[in-house]
């Protein structure tokens, strides 16, 4: 991002907090997440981050232990919040909302950060990104997982600075550039998540998944989105183990292409286990 770009986009939101290092709160959400948590919070503590990083957990509907794993990690300040409905949008907008830090990092519950990861955050925020995703690998390291992380992380290298350009087109034309986002890691300024929540634009409580494409779709409307594309982050394979790795691609894809008609059948499929919205 150009020196001019940066200029205007901190006047656009104003400076916040220390730029040189902005205080950074890390939410979790976790849902049944007792096998996991510890490897995503000891990812966090051992960031070699030299600000303030406060630790957030949101265990949503859990009926496992997590709890109980979480409060180990209480004299390193470590802090637990719990929800008694289940959801991931749910959990992201009530930890956002307890955050105390500068800067907002949603991590998932099977997802470890790697080393220098909290300092590439900075960077981004200094530059005047008002948020950003990170790319991902796969901790299995199986071929088909890396094609898919990979086919991923390309197409997000490749059309992050596309959406940021298209943000200053006509709409009819800005509709039709493909959406991007993964959610395993990401990032967003706090002035600019509170502006959204304003304007109702935060994490969709409503869908089971894809909510992180939908508020990355939405973050693009406030400023530049940042990919971090140097420091990944590793995650787990369960859900392609799942869901099988052909139906994980196609749904990506129509979602980055048509993320309307993915957001509503993942808010029909969702819908009647809520009680929210």
């Amino acid at each position: 991002m150009s020196e001019n770009n940066t200029n205007r986009l901190l006047r656009e939101y104003g400076r916040f907090g220390d730029l040189d290092s902005p205080r950074i709160s890390v939410v979790i959400p976790a849902h049944n997440e007792e096998a996991y948590i510890s490897r995503a919070v000891e990812s966090v503590l051992r960031q070699d981050y030299k600000g303030h990083v406060e630790v957030i957990i949101v265990s949503n509907g859990s009926t496992d232990n997590i709890s109980e794993v979480v409060k180990g990690y209480a004299h390193k300040g470590v802090k637990l919040y719990e929800t008694e409905k289940k959801g991931i949008g749910l959990a992201r907008n009530h930890g956002a909302q307890m955050a105390t830090g500068d800067v907002i990092v949603f991590l998932d519950a099977d997802t470890e950060m790697g080393d220098g990861f909290l300092d590439r955050v900075k960077e981004g925020t200094r530059k005047g990104y008002v948020g950003g995703f990170a790319s991902i690998e796969s901790e299995s390291k199986g071929l088909g997982d890396s094609l898919y992380f990979g086919w991923q992380n390309f197409f997000n290298k490749m059309l992050t600075p596309v959406r940021n350009i298209s943000r200053y087109l006509p709409e009819p034309v800005r509709k039709h550039v493909p959406k991007t986002g993964q959610g395993a890691a990401m990032y967003v300024r706090k002035d600019v998540f509170h502006d959204m929540r304003a304007r109702g634009q935060g994490f969709r409580e409503a869908l089971k998944s894809w909510e992180d494409v939908d508020f990355i779709g939405k973050l693009h409307n406030y400023g530049w989105v940042d990919f971090i594309n140097d420091k990944t982050v590793v995650t787990s394979d369960r859900r392609l183990r799942k869901e099988g790795l052909a139906r994980m691609w196609l749904k990506r894809t129509r979602g980055y292409f048509f993320p309307e008609d993915v957001g509503r059948e993942e808010y029909r499929a969702y819908r009647p286990a809520l009680e929210v919205e």
